[in-house]
């Protein structure tokens, strides 16, 4: 396996205010992956294969903003994560592993970032 590093980062226009997770941001996701030149219809089937293993990261690392602020500039929100999960396990067909998985810092209190 070669792993190459790509700085490539690609951005799409949304509402300032996420939907309900179930409801997904497929339109946005799915454009800034094809901005990046993958399929739209299957856009990590060219990542990997299918009956494969992806991980997602979603920046579960801290319960508070030590800035006093909201947790949204620090963790992926649940409704972009519920997408990009969507879309892996698409590429997956069926089969494989899925892990969604962090590590967060030892004074993480799990509880409260869940409840965010």
């Amino acid at each position: 396996m070669t792993l190459t590093l790509d700085p490539t980062v690609a951005v799409a226009r949304t509402r300032p205010h996420y939907p309900d997770p179930a409801a997904g941001l497929y339109p946005p996701v799915v454009a800034a992956l094809a901005g990046l030149g993958l399929d739209p219809d299957d856009p990590f089937a060219a990542l990997v294969p299918a009956g494969g293993m992806i991980t997602i990261k979603p920046n579960w690392v801290i319960h508070r903003n030590p800035l006093g602020h909201a947790l949204d500039s620090l963790v992926t929100h649940p409704t972009v994560l519920f997408t990009v999960a969507e879309l892996a396990a698409r590429a997956l067909g069926g089969r494989g592993t899925l892990v969604i998985g962090d590590a967060p810092l030892q004074s993480c209190l799990l509880d409260r970032l869940w409840a965010a």
